[in-house]
């Protein structure tokens, strides 16, 4: 939808500026979902790459994934430490509202499509039928559209599981027995910024989980919304968001990698 983004891994698989690498001595793994792996940029205008130019003198790994949950990131954890995959000292997870939601199970797709259906002419021409169903929602209703919804499921009711807290605090005890630190940094959703009085709650949570478990806790909720004074919601959406979505553009990464970049030693 947004061009062709240029993506490389290192040998170890980690997202990378696309220089040949076999390191495996880092300081700092950043680890999350889609976010954190940096959709539709460049590496440079990614979280980690952002990081990494404002910190030379430090090393970091993006083990960012597009499908990792925090039960996905336990497991990747788990295994680079067991396995002895490669060395760091901290693990930095960056958590958004897509995290609490629990996935729904898979459902069948139906493939037998006629030659010349309707569905199949806009599959065909998906880029062009996206951005004009797109454009003409943002031109009538902003609202309509799911990244700036109030029904946005990611968003709507956000709730914490014992679950989630459970695997929260698994991840700290193995990183702690292996000598490690933990840092969490949360991040806003469009939607943040359109609707006022949204529940604080997920994030008072994940702050009273991190008061003596975390090196660090970074809420960039706030950072983002005092930059937002005295500007239109919207405008603001523009300027650090991927047009009609919720993914941040290279604006919207540079506020989380400068507010990383405070807490680093």
């Amino acid at each position: 939808i947004y061009g062709k983004t240029l993506f490389c891994t290192d040998k170890n698989g980690f997202r990378n500026n696309c220089e040949k690498s076999d390191e495996k001595n880092f300081d700092y793994l950043l680890i999350g979902n889609i976010f954190t792996e940096g959709v539709n940029l460049n590496y440079e205008q990614t979280i980690a790459g952002i990081i990494e130019d404002s910190n030379k003198n430090l090393s970091f790994a993006n083990l960012g994934n597009r499908s990792l949950s925090i039960y996905g990131i336990e497991k990747k954890i788990t295994n680079i430490i067991n396995s002895n995959y490669v060395n760091f000292n901290e693990v930095i997870i960056l958590i958004g509202p897509r995290f609490f939601q629990k996935n729904n199970k898979d459902k069948k797709i139906d493939k037998s499509i006629s030659k010349f259906s309707i569905k199949k002419s806009i599959m065909n021409n998906f880029y062009l039928f996206n951005n004009l169903y797109h454009w003409f929602l943002y031109k009538t209703n902003k609202t309509k559209i799911w990244a700036y919804s109030k029904n946005n499921h990611y968003t709507k009711k956000i709730t914490i599981n014992k679950d989630f807290i459970n695997t929260l605090n698994s991840i700290y005890k193995l990183i702690k027995k292996n000598g490690k630190t933990l840092s969490i940094v949360m991040y806003p959703y469009p939607y943040h910024f359109l609707y006022k009085n949204y529940d604080t709650q997920f994030i008072k949570s994940i702050k009273n989980f991190c008061d003596l478990k975390c090196d660090s806790f970074i809420n960039t909720y706030d950072i983002f919304h005092s930059k937002m004074k005295n500007k239109n919601s919207w405008q603001f959406i523009d300027e650090v968001y991927l047009p009609y979505s919720v993914h941040f553009n290279k604006n919207g990464n540079k506020i989380i990698a400068d507010s990383v970049t405070k807490f680093l030693k």
